[in-house]
């Protein structure tokens, strides 16, 4: 995370590399992963390796974890995962052009604004042709935006849709395509059912309140209400 260097990000945050055991890979990641087990697949702010894990328990074998917390890259080390600090210069170099998909989950959002866009194009370097980008981050127009801007001190910017768009776009990612908008891929076929039913009440509140403060949102970005804002960017 880019903290200064004296501040142990996941200490202050109170998490440890245990707290992630039993994490089981959502479905929105999972249904969107390469069908070739030995894709290059890299974990962009990988973390203490919980997704590494999961990856690894689904049989993919090429897996990289890039971060720049020494405790998190120890962590995942002694896990057996090739891992790479990006605080060295020219880190990612070797993997220009080879990567098949990249996981940034919530990562961007702790980049200061004039530096998004430039770490996003560095990302897309990685991907092959064929290569292609998961990004998840904190949902701006959420009911818990305004929770998740201050809850992180190290969160810099949220976004929306429109806003994700447009920083994908212009990091040069020609396609880009919103996924598991609801949040639903991870619920039970009954409980799809009763949430999408409160979320049709939700959106007639939130148009009917709208119209009646007389505020707007940009026409062309989809409204999306879920915790967390996700895309595949495509190059």
């Amino acid at each position: 995370m880019p903290v200064t260097p004296d501040i142990d990000y996941f200490a202050l945050r109170q998490v440890a590399a245990e707290d992630y055991r039993n994490y089981r890979l959502p479905n929105y990641i999972r249904n969107r992963l390469p069908v070739t087990k030995d894709s290059v697949v890299v974990d962009f702010g990988c973390g203490f390796g919980h997704i590494l894990r999961a990856l690894r328990a689904l049989a993919y074998s090429n897996l990289v974890g890039i971060d720049v917390d020494s405790n998190a890259l120890d962590v995942c080390s002694a896990d057996g995962f090739n891992v790479i600090d990006n605080r060295r210069e020219g880190a990612l170099d070797p993997l220009v052009g080879k990567v098949d998909f990249v996981i940034a989950s919530h990562v961007i959002e702790h980049f200061p604004k004039p530096q998004i866009i430039p770490r996003l194009r560095a990302i897309r370097r990685l991907l092959s042709p064929r290569g292609s980008l998961l990004v998840v981050a904190p949902n701006a127009q959420s009911y818990t935006g305004c929770y998740w801007a201050y809850e992180d001190f190290t969160h810099e910017y949220l976004f929306t849709s429109g806003s994700l768009y447009f920083v994908l776009q212009a990091a040069g990612f020609s396609q880009v395509e919103f996924v598991d908008v609801e949040c639903l891929e991870d619920a039970s076929f009954l409980k799809r059912g009763v949430r999408r039913s409160l979320l049709s009440i939700y959106r007639a509140n939130y148009w009917f309140w709208s119209k009646v403060t007389a505020s707007a949102t940009h026409a062309q970005s989809p409204n999306v209400f879920s915790y967390e804002v996700k895309a595949i960017a495509r190059t």
